[in-house]
């Protein structure tokens, strides 16, 4: 027999994990409740190629030492990861069948926008949960117009935010 030490290779704690390295900047929208509270309650930001919807998560957000520590003990429950991912800074990207009936633009509409965002994270606005809403003119346009689109709207949200 080995004295191995046996980590956890849950899939939920190395998820937990990559986030946790980011500094929960890039938490994707995954909730039916979430989605319907920015549609009803959120402020909308218009630039030539997105619409974004956007509203202020009014909860604190959970420190990730806390989260982490608590992962290094195996004491990470359900609720923690609920709490983590309603409180941090997130976004989604819907692309309608509107703006294209073929599933392949569709997707590749988001993975653009994705990738615009990510690039963007470190002006990602701090407790924002955002909606990307994307027009077919993104499948076209130059990579770093996008870039510079997504970088407008996080500016244009803080100073909202911030006033």
């Amino acid at each position: 027999m080995s004295n191995k030490t046996v980590e956890p290779t849950n899939k939920v704690s190395n998820l937990l994990n990559k986030k946790i390295e980011t500094n929960c900047k890039l938490i994707k929208l995954h909730y039916k409740k979430d989605f319907a509270k920015i549609y009803k309650n959120g402020k909308a930001q218009l630039t030539a190629d997105f619409l974004a919807l956007y509203i202020k998560n009014t909860q604190t957000v959970a420190s990730s030492r806390q989260l982490q520590n608590k992962l290094l003990q195996n004491e990470l429950n359900k609720s923690d990861l609920l709490n983590f991912y309603s409180q941090a800074a997130s976004f989604a990207v819907v692309v309608s069948k509107k703006v294209s009936k073929k599933a392949v633009i569709r997707n590749r509409i988001k993975r653009r926008t994705a990738e615009a965002v990510k690039q963007n994270s470190a002006l990602f606005p701090p407790q924002i949960q955002i909606i990307f809403l994307p027009k077919l003119s993104v499948l076209d346009a130059e990579f770093s117009n996008l870039v510079k689109q997504i970088q407008i709207i996080f500016n244009k949200i803080t100073n909202r935010i911030n006033f």
